[in-house]
């Protein structure tokens, strides 16, 4: 694998379109051992205007850090950043990851920030493979168990004063041959008022961004379309 590869297409003596990657790792010499090894990843890539920069994709197996980032821009103007990072470790004979600690920072085109951690996402884990509930006051207190372990604070327009938080939201399905229990995300404001993500970023309440997203949308389908 190369430190570095390079790729452009150029239209008119220009970029058109543009791929770089950045490779740093650390392998065994008799192979993977994803138990022991790392690897880090950068990349961008460049599309007409549109550009996708992960900053790093990273894993450590001796340590067991994990970290993430990107950011995507259209014609220079921000449309969503995000940054993981966490601290866990793969065991091959289970054949799963085991998280301790995971920060997340997300932005939403420069209007909504959404920054939080949990402490200890392998108990969240834990939790949800062990819960068989059979009503749903069960399942009430399983996810109020749960939203104690992580937090995720909702601030706007780039301020430092917490507006909102995201919390989950239990519920029940029931039908005449099953029932089963699953959870959706809601937003809960400081003045204790709650809604389900989906019913509050509607059409209505946000058609400014709806209708630029649209047209973004828009300007690559006709690229394509040419």
């Amino acid at each position: 694998v190369p430190e570095k590869l390079t790729a452009k297409i150029q239209k008119n003596k220009k970029d058109f379109a543009s791929v770089v990657l950045n490779f740093d790792f650390k392998v065994s010499e008799g192979g993977v051992d994803i138990e022991n090894d790392r690897v880090s990843v950068s990349s961008t890539i460049y599309f007409e205007g549109m550009e996708i920069k992960v900053n790093k994709a990273a894993y450590n197996a001796a340590t067991g850090d994990v970290e993430g980032s990107f950011v995507f821009k259209n014609d220079g103007k921000l449309i969503l950043s995000e940054k993981i990072s966490g601290n866990g470790k793969v065991y091959i004979e289970s054949e799963r990851w085991t998280a301790k600690k995971i920060n997340v920072e997300l932005d939403i085109m420069g209007l909504m920030q959404i920054k939080g951690s949990c402490p200890d996402a392998n108990s969240i884990y834990n939790i949800t493979e062990n819960s068989d509930p059979d009503s749903m006051e069960e399942w009430d207190a399983t996810v109020e168990k749960i939203n104690k372990l992580f937090d995720l604070s909702v601030y706007f327009d780039g301020g430092d004063v917490k507006q909102a938080q995201l919390i989950l939201e239990p519920r029940v399905h029931s039908y005449d041959w099953d029932t089963w229990y699953d959870v959706e995300v809601a937003i809960e404001f400081n003045d204790g008022s709650r809604y389900l993500l989906e019913e509050y970023f509607n059409e209505d309440n946000f058609s400014g961004t709806v209708g630029e997203a649209e047209s973004f949308a828009e300007k690559y389908e006709r690229l394509f379309e040419k």
